[in-house]
């Protein structure tokens, strides 16, 4: 019975040794694999944190909510600019490009901006603010394009108002209207009716050669044109916009003065 229970005893040390040495080694594991995993949750905090702000400069070069797309939008008069500096927020600042095309910034004054593209705008101020900042880290957003439309109607086959965010032409201008109601169109002789000031233009542009894949010479589009395809032949160019200036236009809200007054004809390429 003695030697019996002394095998108890000491079965129920080996078990009790056993559990703290299992349980020690475990801890020093688990402390092991707690150094590690905190080791690796700083790891992945830092490479977090750098993933962030590299999303949020790349939010900051990229227009936000892709409001304005186009990689072609070039900036004119009237177009609202936001310039945002990534590490001199103090420095941020949305302005209206001027009628004489420049925009005006803290530390480098007056800036031509019409005719450039955001992205060349954006090198050029990387380096105008190099002597003046020490991470000229900027970004050019495209908030709104003045009036960068022009109206297209007649023998098209949605007629309506066309969005022009860089140069489009008249024939592209009319593909982007849904292109011409064949055979009833009158390719030969497409109306532009341009305002400058109080007087009025109108040019006659053959688009003849131009579908048929002849080099012609494009007939670029300006904010507020009209584009008409006639159903036929017009004699007198300049009579007839007198007389159908204010029925080319349906209510749509396009922003164009129906003012009567002089018209000069023009032409576009033939």
């Amino acid at each position: 019975m003695g030697d019996y229970r002394f095998l108890q005893i000491r079965t129920l040390l080996v078990l009790v040794v056993g559990m703290l040495l299992f349980c020690s080694i475990m801890g020093c594991q688990d402390s092991a694999n707690m150094s590690e995993m905190e080791a690796e949750h700083q790891r992945l905090a830092g490479l977090i944190r750098s993933q962030l702000d590299e999303s949020r400069y790349n939010l900051l070069n990229v227009p936000e909510s892709e409001a304005i797309t186009s990689s072609n939008v070039v900036l004119r008069a009237g177009d609202e600019v936001e310039l945002k500096f990534y590490y001199t927020p103090e420095l941020d600042i949305t302005q209206i490009v001027r009628p004489d095309g420049k925009i005006s910034l803290q530390l480098i004054g007056e800036l031509e901006v019409q005719g450039k593209s955001p992205s060349e705008l954006r090198e050029e101020l990387l380096k105008l603010y190099v002597p003046h900042l020490k991470k000229p880290e900027i970004a050019v957003v495209v908030r709104s394009l003045l009036n960068r439309r022009v109206y297209v109607g007649g023998q098209v086959i949605t007629p309506g108002v066309v969005e022009i965010p860089a140069e489009v032409d008249v024939l592209q201008a009319i593909m982007q209207a849904g292109g011409f109601i064949l055979p009833e169109a009158e390719v030969k002789n497409v109306i532009v009716i341009r305002h400058k000031g109080v007087q009025r233009y109108a040019y006659s542009v053959n688009l003849d050669g131009a579908l048929k894949g002849e080099a012609t010479q494009s007939f670029y589009l300006q904010p507020q044109d009209i584009v008409y395809v006639p159903r036929t032949k017009i004699t007198k160019l300049d009579q007839w916009v007198d007389q159908h200036i204010n029925k080319l236009i349906p209510e749509t809200g396009f922003l164009f003065s129906r003012t009567s007054g002089r018209t000069t004809v023009g032409y576009g390429y033939r």
